[in-house]
């Protein structure tokens, strides 16, 4: 299921899939939501260009095929430099640190 994919994730996760799982998340919300067009924003290069098929997936390719599944051409996921002043940016960076304390926390490794 997709709760099962979730937490599956989200117990192996490293910086890469964290990044890729975000636009995972990001474009499944913009779907359900119908909230087309969209414009996603990452700071995550690598995401960024395979989203955008300048990079093929070598990393990772679960979370690729069901990003790929839901893809849109209305959603278009666009590259800033991380830990830039971009606002969104700064509270996605506090957010993902609490989440990974809360992980820890918790011992869900």
């Amino acid at each position: 299921t997709l709760r099962d994919q979730k937490i599956y994730l989200l117990l192996e996760a490293t910086s890469i899939k964290s990044e890729i799982y975000g636009v995972f998340s990001c474009i499944q919300y913009i779907v359900e939501k119908n909230l087309l067009p969209c414009i996603i924003y990452t700071d995550s290069e690598y995401a960024c260009r395979v989203y955008n098929k300048q990079y093929k997936a070598i990393m990772h390719k679960e979370i690729w095929k069901m990003i790929f599944d839901m893809s849109n051409p209305g959603i278009t996921v666009k590259w800033i430099r991380g830990h830039s002043s971009c606002k969104g940016n700064l509270i996605a960076d506090k957010v993902a640190k609490l989440m990974l304390d809360i992980i820890r926390n918790n011992n869900f490794n």
